[in-house]
């Protein structure tokens, strides 16, 4: 097979290059890698690090990444160079993940004004709008993001259909955000595809989505397999307790909510699961509100006294009339103190109560005038109520999680190695081992390759398969601590609000108000006194009920006899009428 590195559109073999001892490793949810030695120092001077170099197996690509190390070793006839390039995962591991929240922003005018700003503080598990995503849309939203900043991959089919809980990190790179993500479907893993495009394709699959692999140990290509049962990695059941802790301003509370796989199985046994997950609970505000409320008596004389106080005094106050609004019927009472909350459930109106009453004054004028009162009508009583915001509202508890945990670590783990003759990495990399020739439970075994390693100048691959190596470094203990490092967003909705879930209550409803007035003044009698010292004081009476009938008294020319002549005068008087 002819090999050779692309770079920047020029093809060099790898014998023009005096490569030797190349190998090409790839691995699931890590860098892949392609190592090589120039034996001839010189072949190396035009390489760079940071260069993206592809590498090819005739027509086929079979890596694709940039130059990590270019490490030379001089020593004689003994001088090289070894190459060290990183597959695109390596840009995953260079890009520090970031995500869209509201921060405010002082404008010229002063005004407050939220706009998007990248935080390195994230919350996975939820996007831009605080809205929660299962694995696959973080995991999109991850790959998406290091594409957007220079990441030189594809995004092709994940398959990663699970919810997860809210996890609060700062300054994590792309992939271990995908990581932090990935623990919560142990058997999910992403691999790169080289061969086709014109760049390669990630893809997250789990276990039961990979295509299967025989390896024949009588075809006469394997020159040496391993194979070990590790049934203690076998998870017997997942009991997930979900703790939230409730705050309603004036309590807290604890809530314990458990996910159990299978319904039926013993939970606390052998190698079985058991993880105490906490989610963000629920954060509200307690306000106490008093209010104080009377009746509304239009027609009484004494109501209306305690509402004008310039009438307070009237004591033949009489009410000729009174008026309320058509749809008033149902608020019999008025607020006097306080504030109607909606939450009270009560109604409520700002309305105006007029009447037209009649009354003497000091004077002993006979007055007649409209007068009216403005404030809160309701249905309330006098009381003390309790209203309760919330905040924040508790994270939902995630749906079948302990189902994807036993579904992806509940079966029988096969973990080992072979060496292979002649295969190509491409139809191993993404895929799980059946082995046959061997032992009858190796043909069903199914355990997913971890990596492999091919090496292109003996034609030999070798392929490591079996659990998750960063789940199981060596026990199950490692299993039951999938939830530890995990941080509970303090307030799960600050992301698209632009404030956090602080102790801030919004106070709204309507507040008690009286305003009160009184209208023209129509008199039936006017008394016009002297001052009171005046040792005769006199007065001046204008009763118009004392006319009886005789028309209007009102400013007339008369004529009258002053000092033996004719003279006129004006004089407040009604019309003259004959006398019979």
């Amino acid at each position: 097979m002819k090999y050779f590195i692309r770079r920047g559109g020029t093809d060099a073999p790898f014998s023009e290059l005096t490569l030797s001892g190349a190998k090409i490793t790839r691995k699931k949810s890590a860098a892949d890698e392609f190592r090589a030695v120039f034996a001839d120092p010189s072949k190396a001077s035009g390489f760079s690090t940071g260069e993206t170099i592809e590498v090819y197996a005739g027509q086929k690509r079979k890596f694709r990444g940039r130059i990590a190390r270019l490490d030379a070793k001089l020593g004689g006839a003994d001088d090289s160079v070894e190459i060290v390039a990183k597959g695109p995962w390596f840009d995953l591991e260079s890009i520090v993940y970031q995500q869209t929240w509201k921060a405010a922003r002082i404008s010229e005018s002063g005004a407050a004004v939220l706009e998007d700003c990248q935080r390195s503080k994230v919350v996975l598990g939820q996007n831009s709008q605080s809205q929660k995503v299962g694995v696959s849309g973080q995991l999109a939203d991850i790959f998406g993001y290091a594409v957007s900043k220079g990441a030189e991959f594809s995004v092709g089919e994940i398959v990663a259909d699970a919810e997860m809980p809210l996890d609060e990190a700062k300054d994590l790179t792309c992939a271990e955000a995908a990581a932090r993500v990935l623990k919560w479907l142990p058997d999910t893993g992403a691999h790169f595809d080289y061969s086709s495009g014109a760049l390669p394709e990630l893809s997250v699959l789990p276990c039961s989505e990979l295509p299967s692999k025989t390896i024949d140990l009588s075809s006469g290509l394997v020159k040496s397999v391993k194979v070990g049962s590790r049934p203690d990695l076998a998870v017997s059941a997942v009991s997930i307790k979900y703790e939230s802790e409730h705050s309603d301003g004036a309590n807290s509370w604890l809530t314990v909510e458990e996910d159990n796989y299978p319904p039926d199985a013993a939970y606390g046994g052998r190698n079985a699961v058991v993880m105490s997950v906490e989610l963000a609970g629920m954060k509200g505000s307690c306000q106490i509100y008093e209010i104080e409320c009377r009746s509304i008596q239009p027609n009484s004389a004494q109501w209306w006294r305690d509402r004008i106080p310039a009438l307070s005094d009237a004591e033949d106050l009489e009410v000729l009339s009174s008026k309320r609004q058509d749809d008033s019927e149902d608020l019999p009472r008025f607020l006097v103190s306080g504030t109607i909350h909606p939450s009270m459930n009560f109604l409520a109106s700002r309305e105006r109560v007029d009447a037209v009453v009649q009354y003497t004054d000091k004077s002993g004028s006979v007055v007649k005038r409209e007068i009216g009162v403005r404030f809160v009508t309701t249905n309330a009583v006098t009381g003390t109520y309790a209203v309760r915001s919330t905040s924040q509202y508790a994270e939902p508890v995630p749906s079948g999680l302990a189902k994807a945990v036993y579904d992806a670590a509940s079966a029988m783990q096969y973990e080992g190695s072979a060496e292979i003759f002649g295969a190509d990495a491409d139809d191993f990399a993404a895929a799980k081992i059946r082995i046959s020739g061997g032992r009858s439970e190796w043909e069903t075994m199914d355990s997913p390759v971890c990596s492999t390693v091919e090496d292109l100048e003996s034609g030999t691959l070798t392929v490591k398969f079996g659990p998750p190596t960063h789940l199981y470094p060596d026990r199950i203990s490692e299993m039951f601590r999938i939830g530890r490092p995990r941080v509970v967003p303090y307030s799960n909705n600050s992301k698209s609000g632009g404030i956090s879930a602080a102790n801030r209550v919004y106070f709204s409803g309507m507040d008690s108000e009286s305003d009160g007035g009184q209208g023209d003044a129509e008199y039936s009698k006017l008394v016009v006194k002297s001052a009171e010292e005046e040792e005769t004081p006199g007065s001046i009476e204008l009763d118009a009920q004392s006319l009886d009938g005789k028309g209007a008294a009102k400013m007339r020319e008369i004529y009258v006899v002053k000092n033996a002549k004719l003279a006129k005068a004006d004089a407040l008087m009604t019309e003259p009428v004959e006398v019979e």
